[in-house]
């Protein structure tokens, strides 16, 4: 009798519980489809940079294209379009398709965002186009994002649109103090002017910009405004503060104004609840910039 394929199979089956391996479907596989090895650039992201730097935080920064506008530096305002990629090629994010297809902002040196935007984006040129590869202390650590798991790397293309110069420091309490040059009282609002500013004066409907530091009598500080972006108020609006709508009335950008006034003319309930309706509360107002009413925009 003879021993061919079929019967050493059998025999395999029967003393020891073999069977021949198991392949998954040709259509199973075929549905997985390719597995991405590496991101899938577009140009001009899929050629050679024209430099390179490593830095000792571990983040890459490529150059494509230098720009010829403003340099971001320390306290710049830069907007730019971004396409975020898995170190698996997996595009996660491109912030010129997703959603509004808004341009993504950030204030280098805020704090706010991303480490790897502050460090990638310093020293770029607007209209410029850098690749950034970040390791994850540098993008979302250990946090999750869209298709971003824990502790995992990402890569950027960056596209910088725009870069505004850093804006000035909010003048401290102490530019308040000393003599005004003018007081006024209207309509229960004590208005102290220390500095006026320049250009129009703002009217209703205009939006007033502007930095502020709330106290009480006590000189405790209930609020400001310095570590965040500036509050902006349309005049003649019933929905504002009643003592800002009243105060901030016919000022210029650069306006530096001390406002003293009651509580219920203050704020709303929310902040009624912290401090005695009697009490005085204090604006002390630094005005940014002006809008006026839709035509244009004026800023310091």
């Amino acid at each position: 009798m003879g021993h061919g394929p079929l019967a050493a199979t059998i025999a395999c089956a029967l003393l020891f519980g073999c069977r021949p391996a198991e392949r998954p479907p040709a259509d199973t596989q075929a549905a997985r489809g390719p597995t991405p090895t590496s991101p899938h650039f577009k140009p001009p992201f899929s050629g050679q940079p024209l430099s390179s730097l490593h830095l000792a935080s571990g983040l890459r920064i490529e150059d494509f294209e230098r720009g010829s506008g403003n340099e971001a530096t320390h306290g710049s305002i830069t907007r730019f379009h971004y396409r975020g990629y898995l170190p698996d090629g997996t595009l996660f994010e491109d912030t010129r398709e997703d959603g509004s297809r808004r341009a993504h902002k950030t204030t280098i040196g805020s704090g706010r965002g991303l480490p790897a935007w502050h460090a990638g984006l310093l020293g770029m040129i607007s209209g410029g186009k850098r690749r950034l590869h970040a390791p994850p202390s540098l993008a979302w650590g250990e946090n999750r994002y869209r298709r971003v798991q824990p502790n995992t790397p990402v890569i950027f293309d960056v596209e910088l649109l725009g870069v505004s110069p850093a804006r000035p420091k909010p003048q401290p309490a102490q530019a308040y103090a000393g003599r005004p040059l003018h007081r006024e009282d209207r309509a229960g609002v004590e208005v102290y002017e220390y500095h006026e500013g320049s250009g129009a004066r703002a009217q209703k409907n205009d939006i007033v910009h502007f930095h502020y530091i709330i106290k009480l009598e006590d000189n405790t500080v209930l609020e400001t405004s310095h570590a965040s972006a500036a509050k902006k108020i349309q005049m003649g609006s019933a929905q504002q503060v009643a003592g800002l709508r009243v105060g901030l009335r016919g000022v210029k950008v650069g306006t530096l104004r001390k406002l003293v006034m009651p509580a219920a003319m203050a704020s709303g309930e929310r902040k009624r609840r912290k401090i005695h309706p009697d009490a005085q509360v204090t604006y002390l107002v630094e005005v940014t910039s002006l809008e006026r009413a839709g035509v244009d925009q004026q800023r310091n």
